[in-house]
């Protein structure tokens, strides 16, 4: 199975659900992808964070995880925001605002909280 946003566009962060039934993504182009993880098919896709560069390396969202629970997903971008959204409706939920420079990476506590 090929995971194809499109064309050019990298992949930084690959994150299963905990069921395994679907793959959240995380990219360059900003864009937080839901695919089923068998099928590879494009389930949801929604805007990630704003605009900025972190190192000059890295762009768009950087980094994404899944809740325990299967209901959230956070997201770390290149504008140095951190975000939680709903995993069924891609709505944002929370911004974790504060932070001088891009975030890299992300995880959630074993309990989700």
């Amino acid at each position: 199975m090929t995971l194809a946003p499109d064309e050019g566009t990298a992949i930084y962060k690959v994150a299963y659900h905990p069921d395994g039934t679907e793959i959240a993504t995380a990219g360059e182009d900003n864009v937080i992808r839901r695919w089923g993880a068998t099928t590879g098919e494009l389930l949801a896709a929604w805007n990630g964070h704003g605009e900025g560069d972190s190192g000059g390396v890295f762009f768009g969202t950087i980094d994404v995880a899944c809740s325990p629970d299967g209901r959230r997903l956070a997201t770390a971008g290149a504008d140095g925001l951190g975000k939680i959204w709903e995993v069924a409706s891609g709505r944002e939920l929370l911004v974790l605002a504060g932070h001088t420079d891009g975030l890299h990476a992300l995880a959630w506590s074993p309990d989700g909280r």
